[in-house]
């Protein structure tokens, strides 16, 4: 594995984040968890390659995996989310991608391409914490851009993360789609006579 650049710590880091993803296709609260041990494993890589956006990415992760744990609890206890809660954890979210946008420097195309990948994901995260099914959609188009950035990047295990995210995203649509079907009220027809 060394020879792509991939050492034990990358592995480590992608197992735990396979494990991640299976556990959300799951609407595990312990997918949460283990998105918190790879946002801080992955931060360091990208600070290390001064990838400012993408190191935001993690910070914003982190705060929306502890928003995730609140509020999928409450949700699940069946108790009102607070209104201070709904709203803090993006504008602090927001906060820090702003930050992190106005200190990089563009420089060219895969640049942008973080850009776009890393607003994409935060979407994706941000509906994924309120279990619309929606995110995967979000999840999808984000990886598939956030993997030509890490490629591009010479990023090879977080490459064949994204290749993993990616996958397990299109299994998550259709597994929510069928949960949401599942639990769905019948549709009623109505005749007029």
């Amino acid at each position: 594995m060394e020879q792509w650049g991939i050492s034990l710590y990358d592995a480590i880091s992608v197992a735990i984040g396979t494990a991640g993803a299976i556990l959300l296709i799951k609407k595990s609260i312990w997918c949460w968890c283990c998105g918190m041990v790879c946002n801080i494993m992955w931060l360091f890589l990208f600070m290390e390659r001064s990838l400012l956006i993408a190191a935001g990415l993690q910070v914003t992760y982190f705060l929306f995996s502890g928003y995730g744990i609140i509020r999928w609890r409450l949700e699940r206890a069946q108790k009102p989310i607070p209104p201070l809660l709904e709203h803090t954890g993006t504008l602090i979210s927001l906060i820090i991608f702003s930050l992190a946008v106005l200190k990089t420097r563009f420089t060219g195309l895969n640049s942008y391409c973080e850009l776009l990948a890393v607003s994409l994901l935060i979407v994706a995260n941000w509906l994924t914490a309120r279990q619309h099914r929606y995110c995967w959609y979000f999840w999808i188009s984000g990886d598939l851009v956030f993997g030509l950035f890490l490629w591009n990047a010479h990023i090879y295990a977080l490459f064949l993360m994204q290749v993993v995210y990616f996958a397990a995203s299109v299994w998550g649509l259709f597994e929510w789609r069928k949960v949401d079907k599942k639990n769905s009220p019948k549709s009623i027809t109505c005749s007029i006579q």
